[in-house]
């Protein structure tokens, strides 16, 4: 007779907070490179128009603010020009700023080494979203598998249901667990995520199945049963305390 294996696979919960986590790294990278690329060289060309336009305020001429034409567009030396003007006719820079959608703030201009820190996070949320990626390419293909008598961790362990001696779903709210069992003598213990891998619930029940000597610390509930068993050793203390008072009350 052949032992059917079930597996338990990636949940969606799993992809889902992974995904999230590539789309919030992936998107920061694209703002740091659009600071670095757009963000940044627009708020100084900011500058650049507020300087032009103090310039020509102050000295009443054109003169004031000097500028490598061939640095900027055609669009940015009209907006340079008619700068120069609205500050020699006596304008506001807050009006002037109003009529384009800028700050009414007096800009601050940033350094070469601001913008090129902007491209260093671009890059670094590059390399973090792209070790996320290939973390869950890598997952994808891990899963909990079990049978009659054993379960295959992710890693390709082989452990029989016999030799579990104890199930720890104290936390398993949040779903975490940790399975005890011996090898070689050797107790060992096995993280498992319920949120993780689809079906763990199901495994933890075929094992107790198989294995009535297995104890639940925790809550049996969580595996079916309707009774909830006190198997911590706290737990079991406050058992017996209540045993004695029993005791002392009847005599």
């Amino acid at each position: 007779m052949n032992d059917e294996v079930t597996f338990c696979r990636p949940s969606t919960w799993f992809f889902r907070r992974i995904g999230i986590l590539i789309a919030l790294t992936g998107g920061l990278g694209l703002f740091f490179l659009y600071d670095g690329m757009i963000g940044y060289p627009k708020k100084n060309f900011t500058v650049d128009l507020y300087e032009a336009f103090e310039a020509a305020r102050v000295t009443s001429s054109d003169s004031g603010f000097a500028y490598d034409e061939s640095a900027y567009s055609a669009e940015q030396l009209e907006e340079l020009k008619k700068a120069t003007v609205a500050g020699r006719e006596g304008g506001t820079w807050a009006g002037f700023a109003a009529d384009r959608l800028l700050s009414e703030k007096i800009p601050e201009r940033y350094t070469e080494a601001d913008i090129r820190e902007q491209f260093h996070f671009a890059i670094l949320m590059g390399v973090i979203s792209l070790g996320i990626v290939g973390f869950l390419l890598w997952h994808r293909r891990r899963s909990f598998s079990y049978g009659e008598t054993s379960l295959t961790t992710p890693a390709g362990k082989v452990i029989s249901f016999a030799d579990v001696t104890a199930l720890d779903i104290r936390r398993w709210d949040r779903g975490i667990g940790l399975l005890s069992y011996e090898e070689e003598k050797e107790l060992l213990r096995l993280k498992i995520d319920d949120y993780r891998y689809d079906g763990i619930t199901e495994m933890l029940k075929k094992i107790c199945a198989a294995n009535d000597s297995v104890k639940i610390e925790g809550d049996r509930r969580w595996l079916g049963f309707e009774d909830q068993a006190a198997e911590s050793d706290a737990d079991v203390g406050a058992e017996e305390n209540q045993g004695k008072s029993s005791n002392v009350d009847a005599s």
